[in-house]
C-alpha cells in the first residue's frame, strides 16, 4: 500500500462470532479504509452482512447494486438501523474454505462538520455459479467523528468463523 496508509487494526476472529466491535479509532487520519475477508456458518452459499458506527442505530440510506447468480438488481434504502449489503459473505453452501473479500472506504471519518459517507465494493468466491458482487454508497446523517465500528453477520443466529479478518488502515491526505 502507498505509504499514506497505517495500520490502525488487525483482527482475526477466532472462535464464531455474530458481530465484531473495533473501537479506539484514532482520529489523526483523514480517511478509513476497511479491508474484510469473511466467511459465516450459515448454510446458503452467501448473504449480505451490515456494520454500524459509534453505536449509531438509526438513519443509515444507501444505495446498492448487486450481481448475484446471473442477475443483477439495484436498491435503495433509508431510515435503516444499519449499513446493510455493505459486506459480502460467504456462507457454508459455498466452496469450503473460500472467503469473500472487499472493501469499505470512509472519506472525512474523523471530521465532526459532515455526515458520514461509505462506499463499499465486496465479493463472494465460489466454484460455483452461485456467487455475488455488491457496490454500496452509502450516507449517514451523524457528523461524529466515527471512533468505533461494529459489524455484523446479518442476522443474530448466524456468525463469523474462525479466520474471519477485518483490517481498519488510517489513510493521510498527504
Amino acid at each position: 500500500m502507498a505509504n499514506t496508509y497505517k495500520l490502525l487494526n488487525a483482527t482475526t476472529i477466532s472462535s464464531p462470532s455474530y458481530s465484531v466491535t473495533i473501537s479506539s479509532i484514532p482520529q489523526t487520519y483523514t480517511d478509513l479504509l476497511v479491508g474484510f475477508s469473511l466467511r459465516s456458518d450459515y448454510g446458503s452459499a452467501h448473504h449480505e452482512g451490515q456494520f454500524t458506527f459509534n453505536s449509531v442505530s438509526t438513519g443509515y440510506a444507501q444505495v446498492f447494486l448487486v450481481g448475484a447468480n446471473g442477475s443483477t438488481n439495484s436498491y435503495i434504502q433509508s431510515g435503516q438501523p444499519a449499513a446493510t449489503w455493505s459486506l459480502a459473505i460467504n456462507g457454508d453452501g459455498s466452496t469450503a474454505n473460500t472467503f469473500s473479500n472487499g472493501e469499505i472506504y470512509f472519506p472525512n471519518y474523523s471530521s465532526t462538520s459532515v455526515a458520514k459517507s461509505w462506499s463499499t465494493n465486496a465479493v463472494t468466491e465460489n466454484n460455483a455459479s452461485n456467487a455475488a458482487q455488491f457496490m454500496v454508497g452509502g450516507l449517514n446523517t451523524s457528523t461524529a467523528a466515527i471512533s468505533s465500528l461494529t459489524f455484523y453477520a446479518w442476522q443474530s443466529f448466524i456468525n463469523f468463523v474462525a479466520g474471519s479478518t477485518f483490517y481498519i488502515y488510517g489513510i493521510k491526505n498527504s
